[in-house]
């Protein structure tokens, strides 16, 4: 059965002055759609101390007021178990260990969320899981920043949001736009 991946992004806000940031979240599911709950999370968090724990959990999206929604990214055949997955990404480090995203486009120096994310990101590229142009690969950060100022642009209604990375455009059957 396919497994379908998406990043889950939560607003997380430090002050009212201040315009917070996003939490990063890979998040999977064996269901059609996001609605259905709970799914997988994949994930490291602010532990005691301040430092980043890895998080491996069954939630359900739904019941979190910081969710602003998830990016749709791939649903693939390549790993057949939520446990291919964890395997993947269980190696990743909590604690930054030197790895930073190709190219110009990734985030700004420094580990966080995002860039645990991207990495985990990379290896399901490497693997043919996500199989997609390595332009758009390269264009994941900024992409991914873009789709959560759209979805948090619009009114919250009771279902999850979610919107596809890549967008065809209109009145054609091919091409990426990102």
């Amino acid at each position: 059965m396919p497994i379908k991946v998406g990043v889950a992004l939560y607003l997380v806000r430090t002050s009212y002055d201040q315009p917070g940031y996003y939490h990063w979240a890979i998040v999977a599911t064996k269901e059609e759609s996001w609605q259905i709950q709970p799914v997988r999370v994949y994930e490291i968090k602010r532990g005691s101390g301040g430092r980043f724990v890895q998080s491996f959990t069954s939630e359900r999206l739904d019941k979190s007021n910081a969710l602003t929604g998830i990016v749709d990214l791939f649903t693939t055949n390549v790993y057949s178990s939520f446990d291919q997955i964890l395997d993947r990404v269980c190696t990743i480090k909590s604690e930054d260990c030197g790895w930073r995203f190709p190219g110009r486009f990734g985030p700004p120096t420094g580990w966080d969320c995002s860039t645990w994310v991207l990495q985990a990101l990379h290896r399901f590229y490497e693997d043919g899981a996500w199989n997609v142009p390595e332009e758009v690969f390269l264009r994941a950060y900024t992409t991914i920043l873009n789709r959560a100022s759209e979805m948090a642009a619009t009114s919250r209604t009771s279902a999850i949001r979610s919107i596809p990375l890549i967008r065809a455009p209109r009145g054609y059957g091919y091409g990426y736009r990102y």
